[in-house]
């Protein structure tokens, strides 16, 4: 019995391991590729995809950010190894950058669209025998003659910028500020570029690096084109604004001021939202200081697009959410070097809030998904 049986027990055995074998190790590439292409599509929110967004006119800077992309991935397949592997290794070619329809699920990934517009970036993990990490060698199966198979796994990962608004309560740092939405377009397309972050020594220095920053104040013009705001505090002193700069306003603030600390603006059906904030139409060079404390660090402040007077108070229309790094900071002296200066930012830190419904924030808000 055993003799007629052996042949059978050993095809079980067969199946058995190595079809788990098989099993496990589709899976490790699976788990490779997802990290890998998460961790590319990081590349999206970095500076240098800032300076792609900045000049859409040409696409030089793509390559810092292709060699950002391929950095990550490398660096997360690495620690994701599959079966008699000690990491994941990808080549040049198995990292795809592109555009990816996000309001679709059965879109490809067109690298045809200008880098600028840039949202996706697909990995492909592969065990086969051309490739780095070789074929999956089998255990059993080898007595009938297949001692490798070939396995491979693929993801796409998306910025996803169809950002509806945001979420106080998750904890992103939102200053009481707000621009009006002239000047702050004016200062993306003509403005100032007097300051560059320093990503490894975490500092900012008097250079250029091709990202133009928004200045806050002052402008010249009517009322209403720089304001500090009175979010949840009616007639903010100047003590409590110094509060709100160096903490962020807090979610009760919000929930306080329009009744809800999801700052959302646009609805279910994709149309807009927009909130009235008391405010003033200066700023205290006391809040110097405060806003010292910031530098270098990422903040939201807010866009109008209105102001009026009822009275003694001024209300401004807010209509948008924006991120930025504080870069420097001159309330005394003379006018025409006086500001806050802010360097706009890609942003997907905590408390976005997207929805297909929503329209592309052309890369200012989103979050990382996996989308295949």
């Amino acid at each position: 019995m055993v003799c007629v049986l052996l042949t059978v027990m050993i095809g079980f055995a067969a199946l058995t391991i190595d079809v788990g074998a098989i099993y496990n190790t589709r899976n490790d590439l699976q788990d490779a590729a997802d990290a890998a292409a998460l961790a590319a599509v990081s590349a999206y929110v970095s500076d240098d995809m800032a300076k792609v967004r900045a000049d859409k006119s040409q696409s030089l800077g793509i390559g810092a950010v292709r060699n950002t992309a391929r950095g990550r991935a490398d660096a997360a397949a690495a620690i994701n190894p599959t079966l008699a592997t000690y990491s994941t290794v990808l080549h040049n070619s198995d990292i795809t950058l592109g555009w990816l329809d996000p309001a679709s699920s059965t879109s490809t990934l067109d690298t045809s669209v200008p880098a600028a517009q840039y949202n996706a970036v697909q990995v492909v993990a592969l065990r086969t025998t051309g490739s780095e990490n070789g074929s999956v060698g089998l255990y059993f199966s080898a007595i009938f003659g297949r001692s490798h198979t070939e396995l491979g796994a693929a993801a796409t990962a998306v910025y996803d910028d169809r950002a509806s608004g945001i979420d106080a309560s998750a904890g992103p740092s939102l200053l009481p500020f707000t621009v009006h939405e002239n000047e702050y377009e004016s200062d993306l397309a003509h403005g100032d570029d007097s300051f560059e972050w320093d990503a490894d020594f975490e500092t900012v220095n008097a250079e250029h690096d091709g990202i133009r920053e928004i200045n806050l104040y002052p402008h010249d013009g009517p009322p209403g084109n720089f304001g500090a705001l009175n979010i949840g505090i009616p007639n903010q002193s100047t003590t409590g604004l110094r509060d709100q700069i160096e903490n962020g306003v807090a979610s009760e603030a919000f929930v306080a001021e329009i009744g809800t600390d999801q700052v959302v603006f646009y609805d279910e059906f994709g149309d807009p939202v927009t909130y009235s904030m008391s405010g003033n139409t200066g700023l205290s060079a006391a809040v110097e200081p405060s806003i010292e404390l910031r530098v270098g660090e990422i903040v939201g402040f807010f866009i109008h697009d209105q102001f009026y007077e009822e009275g003694a108070n001024g209300y401004y229309r807010i209509k948008k959410i924006v991120f930025g790094r504080v870069m420097d900071v001159f309330l005394q002296g003379n006018s025409h070097h006086r500001g806050i200066f802010i360097q706009p930012v890609n942003y997907n830190g905590p408390g976005v809030i997207t929805s297909p419904e929503a329209p592309s924030s052309e890369g200012l808000l989103g979050k990382i998904t996996l989308a295949r």
